[in-house]
């Protein structure tokens, strides 16, 4: 008596078998490591961790026209106020910060985003265009990046939390701002001058929009209670 095996059904049923087995083996991985780093929540688009925080509850309406605004101010004011140099970054500063006290989730992310932009665009429309822009944007959104993730992330629940939020960001975006800067300026990259717009002039108007923005921030919030 002959008996024939089918090599090819068992080869396929083995590949089948491996396949189940593998994806398996990967979504327990990938479980393991969303449980194991569950506190690093710094996603744009969730609103269930710390960014989804807001100083006082906003409706749906309000929160996008602050968005609006925000955006107008983080864009338009590198076109019309290009000087003096510190009023343009104290309102930008005073944006972020607002921002990061009342949008959630993605909707920071262009607040960051459009300061260089407005800056590289009254570059384009007035001149000179300045080519260092280019390389420095990138590092100009890290930075504002970490002042609004620092204020999210000290909370909301008094004015110890807000101050704290704001000195720390400040400290970590000026401290990059310069380091990164003269890494770009030691390459040869960035001419010198650079190093003084990303030094103590950084400094000077992150603390007086920060601060600005938490004078407009509670006038906002009492008539807000107040209505």
């Amino acid at each position: 008596m002959a008996y024939y095996i089918n090599f090819g059904v068992i080869g396929c049923k083995y590949e089948r078998d491996s396949c189940v087995f593998a994806k398996g083996r990967l979504f327990a991985g990938v479980a393991y490591m969303r449980e194991r780093f569950a506190f690093l929540k710094f996603s744009f688009f969730e609103k269930g961790g710390f960014l989804g925080r807001q100083e006082y509850a906003l409706k749906e309406i309000y929160e996008n026209a602050e968005f609006v605004i925000y955006c107008c101010a983080c864009f338009f004011a590198p076109l019309f106020i290009a000087h003096p140099q510190i009023l343009l970054g104290a309102i930008v500063n005073a944006a972020l910060v607002m921002a990061a006290f009342n949008l959630r989730g993605h909707k920071l992310l262009p607040v960051i985003i459009l300061p260089s932009v407005g800056a590289l665009a009254a570059g384009v429309i007035f001149g000179p265009l300045n080519g260092s822009l280019f390389l420095l944007m990138p590092i100009i959104w890290v930075g504002n990046s970490l002042l609004v993730l620092s204020v999210k992330r000290a909370g909301f629940s008094g004015l110890r939390e807000k101050f704290s939020g704001i000195i720390f960001g400040i400290f970590l975006k000026c401290l990059f701002l310069f380091l990164a800067a003269y890494a770009l300026v030691m390459l040869g990259a960035l001419p010198a001058a650079v190093l003084g717009a990303m030094g103590i002039l950084q400094l000077f108007t992150a603390v007086a929009g920060s601060f600005a923005a938490i004078i407009l921030q509670h006038v906002k919030r009492r008539v807000a209670c107040a209505g």
